[in-house]
């Protein structure tokens, strides 16, 4: 579409540069989901030291500006964590009262995180029984997100100790 522009054709020059010098974002909802991609990127690539430092500073921001949207993304990163620690049933939770605050609340779910989650969504339900397994991803699907988000933080600070000993 840009051909007849002169831009983005082969062998044309570069675009002009900016002429302000870029700003850093100020929208702090936006920067906790953006380091929520990062910290699920990097528990699903094993790297769980990173993911848990991209994640507490993301559960800072949530903390303090109470984004729902923000905390339902890092609960999800949360149960990445704690599927890879074995705790199943928590990871199912996590995934469950996230899933269950964005119907709820009709908050839209990323295709891209949604896509990463699902191996994590499939390896819990082959290894619970059906039952506690469906129990698990409904324990928490219609309660307060904030407040599931709060506990899972203390949680997550109680794992990553217990890492650290």
């Amino acid at each position: 579409p840009l051909a007849g522009t002169g831009r983005c054709v082969p062998g044309s020059p570069p675009l002009a540069r900016p002429r302000t010098p870029a700003r850093p974002i100020d929208n702090r909802p936006l920067i906790a989901q953006a380091l929520h991609g990062l910290a699920l990127v990097d528990a699903l690539d094993g790297r769980l030291d990173a993911a848990r430092d991209r994640l507490d500073e993301a559960a800072g921001i949530v903390l303090v500006d109470r984004s729902v949207t923000a905390a339902t993304y890092c609960l999800e990163v949360m149960a990445v964590m704690a599927e890879a620690r074995g705790d199943l049933e928590e990871a199912a939770r996590l995934i469950g009262a996230a899933r269950g605050a964005r119907r709820r609340l009709a908050i839209p779910e990323w295709t891209a995180a949604a896509d990463l989650v699902e191996p994590t969504v499939q390896a819990i339900r082959a290894a619970l029984p059906t039952d506690s397994g469906d129990a698990a991803f409904e324990s928490d699907a219609h309660s307060d997100v904030l407040a599931v988000f709060d506990a899972g933080v203390r949680r997550h600070a109680e794992a990553a100790a217990g890492d650290a000993t």
